[in-house]
């Protein structure tokens, strides 16, 4: 196997993997119930001591009338935020406390990061198969 075609190998393994992750994380966030919440609040958490990090907790209500709090899996700006900021989520009906937001946030930001990936190693790829190839005529 040739250097052309071997660069191509981790765009493609991107590629496989990045289609599998965000068939599974669309198919969960499109089986939830979609509703609007609101940020009722924000909780820090310390990483370090030097270092302070906020998670939104996000309320909605059922349709039975239950209030459900959330917090975000993700850390938030509350400078961003209001109390009150409205945000859309999905839900599982059958387990309310299973909550995505809905965004990039949460679980699709592995999805967006890996299809970068893919997209900087077929670039890289493509760059590299034009160099060598243009290498390869010149004689």
């Amino acid at each position: 196997m040739n250097f052309q075609k071997a660069i191509m190998i981790p765009a493609y393994i991107f590629a496989i993997i990045s289609l599998i992750l965000t068939f599974f994380w669309l198919s969960n966030i499109m089986s939830g119930k979609p509703d609007l919440g609101y940020v009722k609040n924000f909780q820090a958490d310390y990483e370090s001591k030097n270092v302070t990090v906020h998670y939104a907790i996000i309320q909605f209500d059922l349709p039975n009338g239950e209030e459900v709090q959330y917090k975000t899996n993700h850390t938030v700006d509350p400078k961003h935020y209001d109390i009150g900021y409205p945000v859309r989520i999905r839900y599982n009906p059958d387990d309310p406390s299973d909550v995505e937001i809905d965004s990039f946030y949460g679980k699709g930001n592995i999805v967006v990061v890996l299809w970068v990936f893919t997209l900087v190693w077929y670039v890289l790829g493509f760059v590299a198969r034009k160099v060598f190839s243009f290498g390869n005529h010149v004689k």
